[in-house]
């Protein structure tokens, strides 16, 4: 090839590495004009709102009504329900055998019988009795007697049909009912076995009225009240529960003090351990945020405010006191304002936003 023609072909490469060149670098300054694009984010509205340091407290969750069913007669254990078994309130849960007490009420029926017929026999003698001691004087003593039988037959049959209301209610306690709906968790004693006044036969729990039980120190005692909202940690989650009751008496040997809290709409089994968020100190009013709004650096941390034009700012903020998924921030910000929840791992101050529409993941 000849020397011209080398020239040429130089010529032609460094022509288009030239025009290479421009065209990246009109690119980068188009984009560097434009800015990065916008990220979508998902946003929360800065709050204010009363909140107070917690610290964590172990409870339990329980039923308001776990019955030990006892027997009320003397007697032998013909039915027991098994462990498990599910009654509604009324139904029968144990059958203690009854042929002693219908035997009495058999014979306290037959008692009302005779003391009937007695009482109509003496009626119509007072009735005969009455025309003849018009008549003579000895009759006059005789209506005397029997008017006197007649009002004490009176009595005896009153009695009789006491005791057979008594035969009832001692032959009704043969049965052992729920007393509320529930469940059999425990048989004490089994069929075939002999039971006493008071012998313990099955444990009955309640497993729809549930309330957790906790154990909270004295420094948290008197920050908590009847109708006081508390968190309790299930598993991951946090759910809100009332506190219905504060026992103000401390145990003697742990010096805590007892409080229940009720629970709603929550798939509890009764005997789970749980947590429960007790104040340690009065509330007082805070600007809090969505725990996801912060964002941690080795120089601190800081929240990203979307301006009015989804702009975006980074502001600078202290953490304070943690209230579930909620958290304090002292900085410059105010209640009203938004702030990234979702999306602003990777924003840069001033960089537009894509807000999500409400309800998208």
């Amino acid at each position: 090839m000849s020397c011209t023609n080398k020239r040429s072909v130089k010529t032609y490469r460094y022509a288009v590495l030239l025009i290479l060149a421009t065209l990246a670098l009109t690119s980068r300054n188009g984009f560097a004009a434009k800015g990065p694009p916008p990220a979508i984010v998902k946003v929360a509205t800065v709050v204010e709102k009363m909140i107070a340091p917690t610290t964590w407290v172990p409870g339990t969750v329980i039923s308001r009504n776990d019955a030990r069913l006892a027997a009320e007669v003397v007697g032998r254990l013909i039915k027991v329900a098994d462990v498990g078994t599910l009654f509604k309130k009324g139904d029968v849960i144990a059958r203690i055998e009854d042929t002693t007490f219908r035997l009495l009420l058999a014979e306290a029926k037959v008692r009302v019988v005779r003391e009937k017929s007695k009482l109509k026999y003496l009626e119509r003698e007072v009735v005969r009795l009455e025309e003849l001691s018009k008549l003579n004087s000895a009759a006059k003593k005789a209506l005397d007697v029997a008017l006197s039988d007649r009002d004490i037959t009176k009595s005896e049959l009153d009695v009789a049909h006491v005791q057979v209301k008594q035969a009832e209610e001692q032959q009704s306690r043969t049965r052992i009912r729920a007393p509320f709906p529930g469940v059999v968790t425990e048989r004490v004693l089994r069929t075939g076995e002999r039971v006493d006044r008071g012998d313990i036969v099955v444990r009955f729990v309640d497993t729809e009225s549930l309330e957790v039980q906790a154990s909270v120190p004295h420094s948290s005692i008197s920050h908590i009240a009847r109708g006081s909202v508390l968190n309790i940690q299930i598993g991951p989650q946090l759910v809100p529960a009332t506190v219905r009751t504060v026992v103000p008496v401390g145990d003697d040997q742990s010096r805590l003090f007892d409080i229940r809290l009720d629970i709603e709409g929550a798939s509890l089994a009764v005997g789970r351990v749980l947590k429960v968020a007790v104040p340690t100190a009065q509330a007082r009013r805070a600007i809090v945020v969505p725990r996801d709004a912060l964002v941690l650096r080795r120089n601190g941390a800081s929240v990203f405010r979307v301006m009015d034009d989804n702009s975006t700012e980074r502001v600078a903020v202290m953490t304070g006191i943690a209230d579930g998924p909620f958290i304090e921030v002292i900085g410059d910000i105010k209640a009203g304002q938004r702030v990234v929840v979702r999306g602003g791992e990777r924003l840069r101050p001033g960089q537009k936003v894509k807000i999500m529409a409400e309800g998208a993941r």
